[in-house]
């Protein structure tokens, strides 16, 4: 692999970079800049929102308002909440925090509120189950890979596809529990293989 910017910039500030960087190329002033980078940013935004043909106009977007990873408006309509984690998990009640403020807050109490727990490092079922229960929903990795996949033939933003890369090397790197060395030598794969063996168990917990 090519030397990755995201391979050493591993922390979950550099990946609310990115995802800021990335929705923000969604606004229709940007589109002048790189058409195909625009559009790939309002797939994404869709995506979040649920809304296949959904027409995308004004976004902004915050980092850290009220502490939150990252608050994106959408055409003045939607209010999305991004917890964006790489390898932690939901800890201090934060989610349920994070709706309340949501709900009330001058800001955003006019407008549809979505929320998403976004992670690219590998998540449990059972605590999927539990960020469903908050209101948020889950998006893994795989779902990320598929979005950005869509147009990244036409796209030669590095950026872009460094870290469409190195999502791709976690990814191989999870599915490679097939041998007991890559099991033993890299801790994705095991993780993978026990992601497989909760989809196998019952109430795995």
């Amino acid at each position: 692999m090519k030397p990755n910017i995201f391979a050493h910039a591993t922390k979950e500030l550099s990946q609310d970079a990115f995802f800021a960087w990335l929705l923000e190329w969604a606004d229709y002033r940007n589109q002048d800049f790189d058409h195909e980078l625009h559009e790939v940013a309002k797939d994404f935004i869709r995506f979040l929102l649920d809304k296949e043909d959904y027409a995308i106009t004004n976004v902004e977007v915050l980092k850290q308002w009220q502490n939150m990873d990252i608050t994106v408006t959408v055409n003045n309509e939607y209010f999305i909440v991004i917890e964006d984690k790489t390898n932690t998990g939901e800890h201090s009640g934060q989610l349920e925090r994070y709706a309340k403020i949501v709900k009330s807050h001058d800001k955003s109490k006019n407008l549809e509120p979505v929320f998403i727990y976004l992670k690219t490092g590998n998540e449990s079922q059972y605590t999927q189950q539990y960020v469903k229960s908050q209101g948020f929903k889950p998006i893994d990795r795989k779902s990320v890979l598929d979005v950005l996949r869509r147009k990244n033939v036409d796209i030669k933003n590095s950026i872009f596809t460094d870290f469409v890369a190195y999502m791709n090397v976690l990814e191989q790197s999870t599915n490679a529990f097939q041998t007991l060395q890559n099991i033993t030598t890299d801790w994705k794969a095991a993780e993978g293989f026990y992601m497989l063996q909760e989809t196998k168990i019952s109430d795995a917990g």
